[in-house]
């Protein structure tokens, strides 16, 4: 799945047509964000970096299942996503936002009930 191009290409890109990694049908979620991607406990989240893209710079930030735990408990990640690719993205620490049930995707809010224990409203 990761060598697919899962984007949305113009009807004239004719390279689509024979690619077995291009696709023109794909069915894109605007809107769908990447942040319900770490949905997980700490220990899948460990599972997930050490497994992921960027296992090797992971690996190297020394992190361990307790500073993982620690980081979800403060509600707080590490990943510097701004950083340009050739730094180091573990060097910096950055408060999660609470957002409220107004603001989640109707798919979560129809379903809250079945995700509820993903949930956390208090400060």
């Amino acid at each position: 799945m990761r060598d697919i191009k899962s984007k949305k290409y113009p009807i004239y890109r004719v390279d689509t047509i024979f690619s077995k990694t291009k696709y023109t049908n794909v069915k894109i979620i605007e809107n769908g964000g990447w942040h319900f991607s770490q949905l997980k406990t700490p220990k899948d989240i460990l599972i997930k970096l050490l497994n992921g893209e960027q296992h090797a710079e992971f690996k190297q930030s020394g992190k361990t299942l307790e500073d993982i735990t620690d980081l979800v408990q403060r509600k707080r990640i590490d990943y510097d996503h701004k950083a340009r690719s050739e730094d180091y993205k573990y060097s910096s620490d950055f408060e999660l936002k609470t957002v409220s049930m107004d603001d989640m995707p109707s798919f979560l809010k129809q379903n809250f009930n079945t995700y509820s224990e993903w949930f956390d409203f208090k400060k």
